[in-house]
């Protein structure tokens, strides 16, 4: 078994998480499912497709919130963002395009439109998608070579308590939920794609690419 994040093979001890097979990675502090436990596309868009979040759903734009204001306090007006796995229903690039900013959306299942993903952004939001990435390595080498230099990347995942066991804990009850990131993988994943940690909360992670210097 190989880490998806940062390639180890050496360090990982494997472990139950929920009712899967997966391991826990000593370099990068990623926990992972084993990718024989992951579901089919088929049933992982299914299980999407009973999500029924909506503009009008007050509650869930009140928990968007938490994700959209501090991404919105880094960014420049007008905006050129890309809403990364927006969902069946993207409500987080309605709640964007509405404080003025122009929003592209991609979802693997329900926006696949690639063009958007060949384009560099100001700002990426990734809101309760990361969680779900089969191959996270390579996601996060995408999300962060999209990134104009400068450029804001909101990130909203539950992460992995350090006192927390993952066999049992609740976030990792769900069966599209197949990486589980620690304070430690999200300050890996910063050093490996040129990054700058703006916020660190157990739920919402703010970034900003380095500026290449000139010189």
């Amino acid at each position: 078994m190989t880490c998806p994040l940062c390639n180890e093979t050496a360090a990982l001890n494997p472990r139950r998480i929920s009712t899967r097979l997966g391991a826990s990675c000593n370099s990068c502090g990623l926990a992972f499912v084993h990718p024989d436990e992951h579901l089919s596309a088929e049933a992982e868009r299914a299980r999407y497709e009973q999500h029924n979040n909506s503009r009008e759903d007050e509650r869930y734009v009140g928990f968007l919130q938490n994700l959209a204001e501090p991404f919105e306090s880094q960014l420049r007006a007008g905006a050129n963002v890309l809403d990364y796995g927006s969902g069946p229903e993207p409500v987080l690039a309605m709640l964007l395009r509405e404080s003025g900013h122009t929003v592209s959306i991609y979802d693997p299942f329900f926006a696949d439109d690639k063009n958007v993903l060949q384009r560099r952004y100001d700002g990426i939001v990734c809101c309760e998608t990361a969680e779900h990435f089969r191959e996270p390595r390579g996601e996060w080498k995408k999300l962060a070579e999209m990134l104009e230099p400068g450029g804001v990347l909101g990130v909203m995942t539950l992460l992995l308590p350090s006192d927390a066991d993952v066999s049992t804990w609740w976030y990792a009850q769900d069966p599209t939920h197949v990486v589980f990131y620690t304070e430690r993988t999200i300050r890996w994943i910063a050093e490996i794609f040129d990054l700058d940690i703006l916020k660190l909360s157990e739920r919402v992670i703010i970034y900003r690419k380095r500026k290449r210097d000139s010189n």
